[in-house]
């Protein structure tokens, strides 16, 4: 899955998405992406960790099956229908009016959540190259239905926003459809029985896990929104954050990748200090030297990256680039340590991290905002996301007593002397931007192995002993 995955997501990303604003243009595409990140902030509402709940339970107790799927989907219709009221309200309460384009992103998230919940049934019924399949086919469908519109004279009508939400919705509905019947296959819903104590009792012990999520949604996506509602030329400023964020947010897919593999493993092991530190450690120094290499990449190279992705000069929208794509080096971090607070039982520390957080990150924003624009996003990110990721490595110290040797830290600090003394002069050569990536990346790995930090051999005899 995680295969698939990292290979439809990229095309996903540059393929689709991207072009998608090429064609539509940074300020309608500003307005998608503040109304997208708005749905976004709000989706925890759609489950507050009753998939994970029933995902873990029905793996555990597969005769609570037909219990846990009624609790379950009749949750999350009340959650629905409760998630939109909220998002209509806070729409129409901030000067919205495109209600068209507003309720196709409400139905996305909707549609989505109950994916996902039907998803993780079929992952706990052990049926994992169904769910593989299934985690791809809305992107592999919008990827050849959009991408036929997009580059081809196939179909005569212009490609709009609109007609991206709507083919999203359509994917993600036909995706929906393939998993019910698969779980009406397994009879799944043979037995259609509900207990309303059991779905408050659910929410409740899942309330501190929703919370963070919220948060973290609210952290991440809200610069977003407000960009696009409070700036006098917010939509366009908008445009010009997401053709930056579309970079940063590929990039973390590797992050949210090892967070998803640590959080079950590290739940598992815990107690084994030898066994997680040693998986700590190759996480560590596999995940922040890549975003070392991405940041200094973007310092130097960011006008090539952003000609090469948009096909057009903008120094402003190049330096937004530049410094957005810096923050995913604390985005990192932040992805370890938070899961590792999350698998040691910390996730109220947790909560509280984030919260903090987005308190700098909403205040910030909200106050610079008007009078800076997209650089007012990417300074609050840089702030609160390096406090955040500052307060989680001290806290899981303090907590669960693993740490990264302070030799280490000296050499990443290497790794960023060598790449900058390097880009710095090779950026000054006419080479193409394809050769400079080439060599700054063949160099990474040179250093990488000079230092001890990341080796083939490593790598191979951890997921050996694994």
């Amino acid at each position: 899955m995680i295969l698939l995955n990292v290979v439809i997501k990229p095309v996903w990303v540059f393929g689709i998405d991207r072009q998608v604003q090429v064609v539509v243009g940074a300020e309608v595409y500003g307005k998608y992406f503040s109304l997208f990140s708005l749905s976004l902030i709000f989706n925890i509402l759609l489950d507050l960790g009753i998939t994970n709940f029933a995902n873990r339970n029905i793996a555990q107790q597969a005769d609570q099956l037909p219990t846990l799927c009624s609790n379950g989907l009749i949750a999350k219709l009340i959650l629905s229908f409760a998630y939109t009221i909220i998002l209509f309200f806070i729409a129409t309460s901030s000067g919205i009016t495109d209600f068209k384009l507003l309720f196709l992103l409400i139905a996305l998230q909707v549609l989505t959540s109950f994916l996902i919940f039907a998803r993780g049934i079929v992952s706990a019924l052990q049926l994992f190259k169904t769910d593989a399949i299934l985690s791809i086919i809305d992107k592999g469908l919008m990827i050849v239905i959009a991408g036929l519109w997009l580059y081809t004279p196939l179909i005569g009508k212009l490609f709009t926003v609109d007609d991206f939400a709507w083919l999203q919705v359509l994917t993600v509905g036909f995706t929906l459809l393939i998993s019910i019947a698969v779980l009406l296959r397994r009879k799944v819903f043979q037995q259609f029985t509900a207990d309303v104590a059991s779905v408050f009792k659910i929410v409740v012990q899942s309330l501190p896990f929703a919370l963070t999520v919220f948060f973290m949604g609210l952290h991440n996506r809200t610069d977003a929104f407000l960009l696009e509602r409070i700036h006098t030329n917010g939509a366009y400023e908008a445009g010009v954050y997401a053709a930056a964020y579309r970079l940063l947010d590929a990039a973390n897919m590797l992050g949210y990748l090892f967070a998803t593999l640590l959080v079950s493993y590290w739940s598992k092991h815990i107690n084994d200090r030898e066994g997680t530190q040693k998986s700590l450690s190759f996480s560590h120094q596999l995940l922040i030297p890549a975003g070392l290499l991405l940041a200094v990449v973007a310092l130097f190279l960011d006008k090539e990256l952003y000609q090469l992705l948009y096909h057009h000069e903008s120094a402003y929208a190049e330096e937004i680039l530049k410094w957005c794509l810096i923050t995913i080096i604390p985005y990192f971090i932040t992805h370890i340590y938070g899961t590792m607070l999350t698998a040691s039982g910390n996730i109220k520390t947790l909560m509280w991290l984030v919260i903090i957080a987005s308190a700098i990150n909403l205040a910030f924003n909200s106050i610079a905002i008007p009078a800076w624009g997209a650089t007012a996003c990417v300074i609050a990110g840089m702030i609160s996301q390096g406090i955040l990721a500052v307060l989680t490595i001290i806290l899981v110290k303090r907590k669960t007593g693993y740490s990264i040797n302070t030799q280490v830290w000296v050499k990443y600090l290497i790794i960023i002397l060598v790449l900058s003394l390097s880009l710095f002069f090779i950026d000054k050569t006419t080479i193409s931007i394809y050769a400079k990536l080439g060599i700054i990346i063949a160099e990474w790995f040179i250093v990488m192995n000079l230092l001890r930090i990341f080796s083939i051999r490593s790598f191979l005899n951890l997921m050996s002993e694994k």
